[in-house]
């Protein structure tokens, strides 16, 4: 996954297909670093369009949902100042601060996917999908203005 200024992500996601050829998606990822935490889930439906006559390559067009979550947590010290005969002493007290920010918007799924190789059910399949979100209140730190992916699919079929 990427979000836009070349921050690329790993991501784990599943795909579903219905016999109507609809397609359902949903993509997990997140990381950790320090007392920082950031998860985010994407929920896509498509509808495939077939380019060049065939099944081989389609264009894909739907709707997509994601959630994004930021969570600080941080040890800060307060220290607290005593004066016991005359002498001033310092005595710290640890309290943790949190802060946890969750936002959610809705956006336009465009993409193109391509099959590689089908066999006895088993089809492998590559795509590339742009995830479009209006910034809405994020406009100032366009957090959820774009995610892109390119995926490699394994797909058996039930």
């Amino acid at each position: 996954m990427e979000e836009g200024d070349n921050r690329f992500r790993p991501t784990a996601g599943i795909e579903f297909v219905a016999p109507s050829g609809l397609l359902g998606t949903i993509m997990a990822y997140g990381r950790k670093f320090g007392p920082v935490t950031e998860q985010t889930v994407i929920l896509s439906g498509g509808q495939p369009l077939d380019l060049f006559g065939g099944k081989t390559f389609q264009g894909i067009v739907g709707i997509s949902v994601v959630s994004e979550t930021t969570e600080i947590k941080a040890t800060t010290e307060i220290k607290a100042t005593t004066e016991v005969k005359a002498t001033a002493n310092a005595t710290s007290n640890t309290t943790n601060a949190a802060q946890r920010d969750q936002s959610t918007n809705i956006g336009a799924l465009f993409g193109i996917r391509g099959q590689i190789y089908s066999i006895k059910g088993i089809t492998f399949a590559g795509s590339w999908e742009s995830h479009v979100y209006p910034p809405g209140f994020s406009v100032i730190a366009l957090s959820t203005g774009r995610k892109q992916l390119l995926t490699l699919n394994v797909g058996v079929s039930l």
